[in-house]
């Protein structure tokens, strides 16, 4: 009878426990990512929802749609939908109105009874009043646009979305009428 075990024995032992081992370390790893994903796509939701009230509540009829587009007040007339705002109510979340039409798809009918907006949330702490998408992509990701990519800004914020770093929200808003 023989006592102990082989060398083979034991490398094929080491082997097996290294591949379980390292198989579990991936499962824990992929589950944090995961967790974290899914904890930014909350906190956008909540504050895409609680952003969505603070504009029905600013929203004032007789302005075109197109007055949405950027910050989502028509209070700003200079705000653009190239670049995120941030949103004070909830620290390092940004954001930015890229859509807003009549419930005919028009831009320009500032008799529009309900305005439907596409909002674009980020939730990633960033410092500034607002921060163009050129220097999201650039500076802070770090992303090249693809060769033959005609609107890099768009680009952008699909490759957003696709990450999951980023949230589309749409919502329609009945303004207050213009006469009160």
């Amino acid at each position: 009878m023989r006592r102990g075990v082989t060398l083979i024995e034991l490398l094929v032992a080491t082997g097996i426990f290294v591949t379980g081992f390292t198989a579990i370390a991936a499962l824990f790893t992929a589950g944090t990512r995961l967790r974290a994903e899914a904890d930014t796509l909350v906190r956008c939701s909540l504050a895409a929802e609680s952003l969505i009230e603070d504009i029905r509540l600013d929203a004032k009829g007789g302005q075109a749609p197109s007055a949405w587009l950027g910050d989502g007040f028509t209070a700003s007339p200079d705000a653009a939908a190239d670049r995120l705002y941030p949103y004070t109510a909830s620290p390092g979340t940004w954001y930015v109105v890229e859509t807003a039409t009549d419930a005919a798809g028009n831009a320009g009918n500032t008799l529009a009874s309900t305005i439907h907006l596409g909002l674009l949330v980020l939730h990633k702490p960033l410092t500034g009043d607002s921060v163009t998408l050129d220097e999201l992509r650039t500076r802070i990701l770090r992303w090249r646009v693809p060769a033959g990519v005609a609107d890099p800004d768009a680009w952008t914020r699909d490759e957003l979305v696709a990450r999951g770093i980023a949230l589309r929200m749409d919502a329609v808003v009945v303004p207050q009428p213009s006469w009160r």
